[in-house]
């Protein structure tokens, strides 16, 4: 039943605040961190693999084709289509975003980052973005997130 999958783009800026800094080695150094702006939704339409059958009674034949609930059922739904196919009628969605987050970067050395970050983000639309077949179009879309950060610190 899905008709769109949704792709998120991002811009935006935010800030960072250090709760309890690492005063040694073994110690965990606790932030938050809050963001907001702009955000481009893109909806590519779902293609899927459809059998119809022919006029010979055992013979079908494979063709890709657009989901349409209407007329396509798990019984003459063969599996899905290449995940690049429905690019060119992608539709934009332009709206906001807003992302608040806690990290604890757990390192043992001052010039390396460890970090497990979680939070969440709230998207939202003027217009209503349909993502399932039998369920109300959504303008707000809310997601949960863990991020795990590791690398080097140059500063």
């Amino acid at each position: 039943g899905k008709l769109n999958d949704l792709l998120i783009l991002r811009v935006g800026l935010g800030y960072q605040n250090i709760l309890y800094r690492k005063n040694f080695k073994s110690s965990v150094e606790i932030r938050y961190s809050y963001y907001g702006g702009f955000s481009l939704g893109m909806a590519k339409p779902i293609y899927l693999q459809i059998l119809h059958q022919t006029a010979y009674q055992n013979q079908y034949i494979l063709a890709t084709e657009k989901y349409d609930p209407s007329k396509d059922f798990v019984d003459s739904i063969y599996g899905s289509a290449s995940y690049f196919t429905g690019f060119s009628e992608m539709q934009f969605h332009p709206g906001v975003y807003g992302k608040l987050g806690l990290s604890m970067d757990y390192a043992d050395r001052h010039d390396a980052v460890k970090a497990i970050e979680a939070g969440i983000v709230v998207d939202a639309y003027p217009n209503a973005i349909p993502i399932m077949a039998y369920a109300k179009p959504q303008h707000v879309f809310v997601n949960l997130y863990i991020d795990f950060i590791f690398g080097k610190r140059w500063f």
